[in-house]
């Protein structure tokens, strides 16, 4: 498989295992998805095939961690840190 195909491999992977309520395995390989490359973080917002991740502490603590942007959280440290 090429980068490509892995990363969508794993999200899609990731979404099936939400689905069946694996949110262990769901959040694993959005991970390794994540690893391979995917970075559309806004997708994974709002895909309703995760959202049963919205309140997961892990899945929240993946999000922190490889979209470091946000949405608007804190423009340019205006703000200080958080």
């Amino acid at each position: 498989l090429d980068e490509f195909e892995r990363q969508a491999a794993y999200y899609n992977i990731a979404c099936a295992q939400c689905e069946m309520g694996n949110i262990s395995l769901a959040v694993f390989n959005l991970r390794k998805s994540f690893d391979n490359g995917f970075d559309n973080y806004a997708t994974v917002k709002v895909d309703p095939n995760l959202r049963n991740l919205v309140d997961v502490p892990e899945f929240n603590a993946l999000m922190e961690e490889y979209d470091s942007k946000g949405i608007f959280k804190n423009p340019f440290n205006l703000f200080g840190k958080k």
